[in-house]
């Protein structure tokens, strides 16, 4: 397993976002943060693996009032050209896995 440029709390405030807004989600972290050249101020860059339709704007929201120091990008992973999931794909950090 890769691992990531995030201090523990910051993730468990996002697990406790993912888990309030869309609980069945899962949450791919990717990019920099993940990879050997990030430093403290990366952005977050995360892929969501969704079944159903999921509200982007309102996860950034709850993302952004969280006060977590840094820009998060938020893509959906359904609608990616394939070559892009498959990047994501072959390095990335599961930040949640979502309940089934």
């Amino acid at each position: 397993m890769t691992d990531i440029l995030l201090a523990p709390k910051y993730i468990e405030r996002l697990k406790t976002i993912f888990k309030t807004l869309c609980p069945s989600v899962s949450v791919l972290a990717y990019g920099s943060r993940i990879k050997t050249n990030s430093h403290d101020g990366s952005d977050l860059d995360l892929a969501i693996i969704s079944e159903q339709n999921i509200n982007i704007a309102k996860i950034k929201t709850a993302i952004s009032d969280s006060n977590i120091p840094f820009l998060v990008d938020i893509l959906s992973f359904n609608i990616l050209p394939q070559n892009f999931k498959d990047e994501i794909l072959k390095q990335n950090v599961v930040i949640y896995q979502g309940e089934k």
